[in-house]
């Protein structure tokens, strides 16, 4: 198209410049909205299937694997029943229907951890485990394994480890005492009616982990000997006081157990996994389950209201669309003299036409590009609310090939708005519309 061509599609969106810039922001929005959810929707599957770190198994007492993975690697809730970890050790050990224990199938090279959830800090979770929760377990699945900031893991009873966020939040640093909270938070951190402070043991700051972006940021770790031996004091146990003294059996509670199933090196953990999964679940009342599978159930439940809100979200953008047919249509009536006056100048009805297509094309490009930089707002808004609401981190990054089909079908999806108006422009009469104005 020529210059004087683009000039004049330029002047004539200055002339209607507020039903342009509606029009366009209609299509922004809608577009922020697209980009958003199917930038977020990904995020979301990557952040959860990374969360739950590289155990095979967890062994709960939870109603369901689900709420057993939900409650252990993302804090969602306190648990609602323990295991006693003697018995749970002892049957481990116990020969089963193959005439071997359990603990055989997880063999050398795999590992069982306790953690116990139940005590809080200023609203934040304590997950109380063994040192062994530092060496064997990595949070991320398939990423690397823990990293200090400062310190070092726990070893004594009343070592006290903190996550990145938690040790932002709380400032709290190296050497610090720290008097935890019984009750797990809930949803949005609010603690139960029965919370109290545990004032008689002192729990000291030795460790700062680097950031993982897993939900284990906002948590503080606790050696599980020193939340037991909290725990058995609170119920007039006096002898749990004496470290000399090993915790009684009843008092030693676990709220889950993760599992990394054995293997020989160089092959998959496939055939040590499914015959340790089957004599778990003869245990009476394990919950046993595969954190992997329990995340790829969410998602599944959770993939169909993304499906939903894509859907209203592309609606959106095509009611933009007819958006910008109105706005041109209605135009037409108006500009019919402005076009007669460009025909007897030379213009023919095809430059007229591509001139009309031009304008619906750029006001769907400009509403296009808008809504990509209200996506990345969008996004990291998002991203950091989900952070601070459930301790889930999310990459809010846009991917080009979805930015770039978004911003292609836009303009096409505006092109198609432009035919019908393009066409009354073509079909426009010069000497109809040249005549005197009386």
């Amino acid at each position: 198209m020529a210059m004087s061509g683009l000039k004049i599609v330029a002047r004539s969106l200055r002339v209607r410049a507020v039903s342009t810039l509606i029009s366009a922001f209609s299509v922004a929005v809608a577009v922020a909205m697209l980009l958003t959810l199917l930038t977020l929707s990904r995020a979301n599957d990557r952040a959860f299937e990374a969360g739950t770190g590289n155990a095979d198994l967890i062994v709960s007492r939870e109603p369901s694997g689900l709420v057993s993975v939900l409650n252990t690697f993302f804090y969602a809730a306190a648990p609602v029943d323990y295991i006693d970890w003697a018995t749970f050790e002892r049957q481990l050990n116990s020969p089963g229907p193959r005439r071997m224990p359990p603990i055989a199938l997880i063999g050398d090279t795999g590992w069982y951890v306790p953690v116990a959830i139940g005590d809080s800090y200023r609203g934040r979770a304590v997950l109380a485990t063994t040192p062994e929760f530092f060496e064997k377990f990595t949070p991320r699945a398939g990423g690397e394994g823990w990293s200090f900031a400062q310190g070092r893991p726990i070893e004594g009873a009343f070592d006290l480890v903190l996550g990145s966020d938690t040790a932002r939040a709380t400032g709290l640093a190296i050497g610090e005492i720290v008097h935890l909270t019984h009750g797990a938070p809930g949803p949005g951190g609010q603690l139960p009616e029965d919370a109290h402070v545990h004032t008689d043991f002192d729990f000291r700051v030795v460790g700062i982990l680097e950031r993982t972006g897993t939900a284990h940021d906002r948590a503080l770790f606790a050696h599980i000997e020193g939340s037991w031996r909290m725990h058995a004091s609170d119920l007039g146990d006096e002898s749990a006081r004496d470290l000399e003294t090993p915790v009684a059996p009843q008092h030693q509670k676990v709220t889950a157990v993760l599992i990394k199933a054995g293997g020989r090196p160089g092959s998959t953990v496939t055939a040590a996994f499914a015959p340790l999964q089957s004599d778990l679940t003869r245990m009476t009342g394990l919950t046993i389950a595969n954190p992997a599978t329990e995340v790829r159930r969410l998602l599944r439940i959770v993939s169909n209201i993304d499906q939903v809100l894509i859907a209203m979200a592309v609606v959106i953008l095509l009611s933009s669309g007819v958006s910008i047919l109105l706005s041109l249509y209605n135009s037409m009536a108006t500009r019919r003299r402005q076009i007669a006056v460009l025909r007897v100048l030379g213009a023919s009805r095809k430059r007229i036409f591509s001139m009309v297509i031009a304008e619906s094309a750029f006001i769907g490009l400009l509403g296009g590009l808008v809504g990509v930089v209200l996506a990345v707002v969008a996004g990291g808004l998002v991203a950091q609310a989900l952070w601070m609401r459930v301790g889930v981190m999310l990459d809010p990054s846009l991917e080009p090939i979805p930015v770039l089909w978004t911003l292609g079908g836009t303009v096409v999806l505006a092109v198609l708005a432009g035919l019908a108006p393009a066409a009354v422009a073509y079909r426009t009469s010069v000497a109809g519309n040249l005549r005197p104005l009386v």
